[in-house]
């Protein structure tokens, strides 16, 4: 019962709801566990918050995460361009399609975490 819960959550409305940062904290707490999850480390939030304000990215620049882990520089960082750039309408389509399909690029190694990062 559980599990159709969890696959029946909106995770969009759940991400601004705070039950995106509570189930990527169970995710850490896992992996700090689990043997397979050593070397993993999740970063918290706020500190990704801060390094995506320090180096304030612009659209039209490649973003990439070689250890994306669930994706949080990559959605803090589209989120800081999307209100940049009125969610991305001040940009001519060219500049959209660019930021859309081709501004981000990521690696991420653990099978599960990967899972995770597609989701989002």
């Amino acid at each position: 019962m559980i599990l159709k819960l969890v696959t029946d959550l909106d995770w969009y409305s759940a991400r601004e709801e705070g039950l995106g940062d509570l189930y990527e904290g169970l995710l850490e707490k896992n992996a700090a566990e689990k043997k397979s999850g050593a070397g993993q480390y999740f970063t918290p939030r706020p500190l990704i918050q801060c390094m995506v304000n320090c180096t304030k990215p612009q659209h039209g620049e490649v973003i990439q995460d070689p250890a994306a882990g669930t994706g949080g520089f990559l959605t803090s960082t589209d989120g800081y361009i999307k209100e940049q750039t009125d969610d991305l309408f001040d940009l001519s389509s060219e500049e959209q399609h660019f930021q859309k399909h081709n501004a981000f690029c990521a690696v991420e190694l653990v099978d599960d975490t990967h899972r995770l990062l597609l989701k989002k």
